[in-house]
């Protein structure tokens, strides 16, 4: 079986060092665009001028494929912090369940000590429990609770991981 471990904080503050990192490129591929696609030649004959315009050329090319570098890593960066919100609140929702399960476990114990009591007087309620319930809850007991709720966040996570790609 794997597991996950996501830290959220980590993962956000992880988003946020690389837009620093993502800003910093773009400025320095900015500064370098004008001298490197506008190479002047380095003298007035032909050879100099189709040399300048070749590597103008090469310039251009890469600044075209930086800008797609840039978006992709945008994307990153975007898709990042997204997961770190999903992990968040998949977290929140599986606080909020153990909340609730603590402060309803009276209910639970009445309403169990109720079914007993009925299923001690109708002997088809009586079946059901030692045929149905009890398996049941000594099978699966409150993991297969815990595992739907995180499957929520993790659905969530990755909806959004697909809407990012239109999918």
């Amino acid at each position: 079986m794997s597991y996950v471990i996501a830290a959220p904080e980590t993962m956000a503050a992880a988003a946020k060092d690389l837009a620093a990192i993502g800003s910093t490129l773009s400025e320095a591929h900015m500064a370098a665009a004008t001298p490197t696609v506008g190479l002047v030649p380095a003298a007035a004959d032909e050879v100099s001028a189709t040399v300048a315009h070749m590597f103008s050329g090469y310039a251009a090319d890469f600044h075209a494929l930086a800008g797609k570098a840039a978006v992709f890593h945008d994307d990153f960066v975007q898709n990042l912090a997204a997961g770190a919100h999903s992990y968040a609140a998949a977290e929140g929702i599986n606080v909020e369940y153990l909340i609730w399960l603590a402060q309803n476990a009276g209910l639970w114990t009445a309403s169990h000590a109720l079914f007993d009591m009925l299923a001690s007087s109708f002997p088809i309620l009586q079946a059901i429990q030692q045929n149905l319930v009890q398996p049941v809850l000594a099978i699966f007991g409150i993991g297969v609770l815990l595992l739907f709720f995180a499957g929520i966040g993790l659905l969530a996570a990755l909806q959004s991981f697909l809407a990012q790609f239109g999918l």
